[in-house]
């Protein structure tokens, strides 16, 4: 049975393994981000605030994030320490800032995908689903950009991935998240699934 006019969207992006930050991280990444150097509360001082009476969660998290590399000071640059002296003077680096945006710390290397291929119902934006490697395309021409077009979204992208390949190794993973997306709406056409 032949679906609806279907978009086949041809875009571009990035994925990259991700690990989401433990809530220890998470304040401590705030804590440098609002506070300077003589004004920043200590470990003791925020985990009596914070009413979990054990600093040791903060220090445990502090070692966390020198070894992600998501803070750094210059004393720690001639010998690193994990030390509430270092916590201090420190500061975030790039990566402790995007961090702190994303709510996850980027992992490995990214992966560049361009030219994917992924098909959509024109009438609604929904990705096609029960995907069949046996459809036949057929070219309807080209694509007007349909009212939809912003909702697609790098959760929409990770979803007809889901539902369109059938190796693994072409999905996202759970722990992978996509970025840089682009979507290269001339060379995107109407076609008819069969």
């Amino acid at each position: 049975m032949p679906l609806p006019p279907t978009a086949e969207l041809i875009c571009s992006f990035t994925t990259i393994k991700t690990e989401p930050l433990s809530p220890f991280v998470w304040l401590l990444l705030k804590t440098l981000n609002n506070f300077g150097d003589g004004d920043r509360p200590d470990f003791e001082i925020l985990a009596d605030k914070l009413a979990f009476k054990d600093a040791r969660y903060l220090q445990q998290a502090w070692n966390e994030m020198i070894g992600l590399k998501l803070c750094e000071n210059e004393k720690a640059r001639e010998e690193p320490r994990s030390g509430d002296s270092d916590y201090k003077s420190a500061r975030l680096t790039q990566a402790g800032k995007k961090a702190l945006e994303d709510g996850f710390v980027r992992i490995g290397e990214p992966r560049r995908r361009e030219g994917e291929a992924l098909y959509f119902i024109i009438r609604d934006g929904s990705p096609v689903g029960n995907w069949k490697a046996s459809y036949e395309s057929k070219d309807r021409g080209p694509l007007d950009r349909p009212k939809w077009a912003n909702k697609v979204t790098e959760a929409c992208i990770a979803k007809a991935l889901k539902e369109q390949r059938e190796s693994g190794d072409e999905h996202i993973e759970p722990d992978e998240q996509i970025y840089d997306l682009e979507i290269h709406w001339e060379d995107s056409r109407e076609v008819k699934l069969d």
